[in-house]
């Protein structure tokens, strides 16, 4: 009889830890499935008290600021669109800023930090913003829903205007941006960036972009940026690096007189260069690139496109020096069934006197007839091309040195010359950079993003990256444990009564 009260008691402990358990289990799971902070549509400037958007161009002595909710990210650029012009750089001069949350924009139209056209000039950003998740410096931080549909600037992209600042560690998905207005650059991440700019780690996952009139003075476009303009002038680096378009459309339309150009690129617009060396390196553009029809007008034959750069020029008396190095394109390029030109397999134009080298690139994506690594030169630019492969026969227009080598699909995991130990890793056959998406998915390190299907209330599944709490692993396996023990004692009372 007593054996019976005990194992009455036993099994009502055993029914009780089994539903605490439960309970403690779904709580941490909600905890482990949330990772994205949704935007609501307002603004937070908070973190920025006490901190002038302009300080003369003298350095901030305070900490980095921490932007931990999508309402301080949109009061970053409230900040920014409202701070005007002063002087020869923009808001926020080499102010650190950490984003260490991941953000859902929701579709919401957002302001763009730099680009808005205050008494008759442009806001500029020159801080130094960077994906920080959980505060961990490499941790790249995801950014999903990010709409940008503004009509009153001459540059568009989640950063409107960059000038000598940087913007790294951040990945785009589902990222809508366009307009119908007139437009001189316009990129997803960047519209225009000028001076000493770093623009690395930055990944874009199932967006587009899409203008119907880029043209009012020779517009571009590009996944990341629109026009990259480098000057040996100014101040501090020039960085382009991992950077990487996956399932991107870039769709353009508009009337055209016949004067005005239009540069499109998988990644970049327009490359400029005003008297320094600049390297784009471990980049690789997928999806597509499509001039749709002429049904406005539109003249293709001054529009220019290319998988990687829309255009390379430069500015000033002084000749171009501009490096591909380890990009990977694996995309598709139409112009509209009117075009009398073929675009550019990686460069649109390169319309300067200089050298552009392309060195250890893969074309695997798809290649036009009579398509070339270049679509068009002047003024006698020199292009050498170092150890590239590609899937399918390119024409090498203006090009010296080795043709890029055709190969067959089978023979893609052993390149000759590619860094397979610390630049690409192979994936199905395929060599892919390791910092791109493909690349990370083998490291076992890509975040998983939100359903881009669903853009209006995006799922936040689990992300390996978002650190699970200790104390809560803790008492479930306490949990765990004492439901082990409790299940033992009733087996053992249950032998003793038989």
């Amino acid at each position: 009889m007593k054996n019976k009260s005990v194992m009455k008691l036993l099994a009502l402990a055993l029914s009780v830890l089994m539903m605490v358990t439960s309970l403690s289990v779904t709580a941490f799971a909600e905890e482990a499935a949330a990772p994205y902070d949704k935007w609501d549509g307002t603004f937070d400037t908070t973190p920025f008290d006490n901190i002038p958007a302009n300080n003369n161009g003298d350095a901030y002595t305070c900490s980095p600021v921490i932007i931990d909710s999508a309402e301080k990210l949109a009061g970053l650029a409230k900040l920014v669109s409202e701070s005007g012009v002063k002087g020869n750089y923009g808001a926020f001069k080499n102010l650190p800023i950490y984003i260490t949350v991941n953000i859902d924009l929701g579709g919401h139209n957002f302001p763009m930090i730099g680009g808005k056209i205050t008494g008759g000039q442009e806001s500029m950003f020159s801080g130094l913003l960077e994906g920080r998740l959980g505060g961990v410096e490499g941790a790249a931080v995801t950014i999903a829903n990010l709409t940008v549909a503004d009509v009153s600037t001459n540059n568009a992209g989640f950063i409107g205007n960059l000038r000598g600042g940087a913007v790294k560690n951040l990945t785009f998905v589902n990222a809508k941006v366009g307009n119908t207005a007139n437009r001189y650059s316009q990129g997803i991440v960047v519209g225009y960036a000028s001076k000493a700019c770093e623009i690395s780690g930055i990944t874009v996952i199932d967006s587009t972009l899409i203008s119907s009139n880029i043209n009012y003075n020779d517009g571009e476009m590009g996944a990341i940026i629109g026009k990259f303009s480098a000057d040996a002038k100014a101040t501090g680096s020039h960085v382009l690096k991992d950077l990487h378009a996956e399932n991107v459309t870039i769709s353009w339309n508009g009337a055209n007189n016949g004067t005005k150009k239009n540069y499109i690129g998988g990644l970049v617009g327009t490359l400029q260069t005003r008297g320094t060396a600049i390297v784009m390196e471990n980049c690789s553009f997928s999806g597509k690139l499509v001039n749709p029809d002429d049904a406005n007008g539109l003249n293709t034959s001054v529009d220019f496109m290319g998988g990687l750069i829309g255009r390379i020029n430069k500015s000033g008396d002084i000749t171009i020096d501009i490096t591909l190095k380890n990009c990977h394109y694996n995309g598709s390029l139409a112009f509209a069934a009117t075009a009398v030109s073929v675009p550019g397999v990686l460069v649109g134009l390169v319309d300067q006197p200089g050298t552009v080298t392309m060195e250890n690139c893969l074309i695997t994506g798809t290649v036009p007839a009579d398509g070339g690594l270049v679509e068009a030169t002047a003024n006698n630019p020199t292009i050498t091309v170092t150890n590239c492969y590609s899937t399918a026969a390119v024409h090498n227009v203006g090009v010296e040195g080795n043709d890029t080598k055709v190969v067959a699909a089978n023979a893609l995991a052993s390149l000759e010359g590619f860094d397979y130990t610390n630049v690409w890793v192979v994936v199905n056959g395929v060599p892919a950079l390791r910092t791109s998406p493909a690349g990370l998915t083998v490291e076992d390190s890509q975040p998983q993003d939100p359903d881009p299907s669903t853009p209006s209330d995006p799922s936040t599944p689990s992300d390996p990256s978002t650190p699970s709490n200790p104390e809560t692993g803790d008492s479930i396996s306490a949990l765990v444990a004492l439901m082990a023990v409790s299940a033992t004692a009733l087996v053992v009372l249950k032998k003793k009564e038989h």
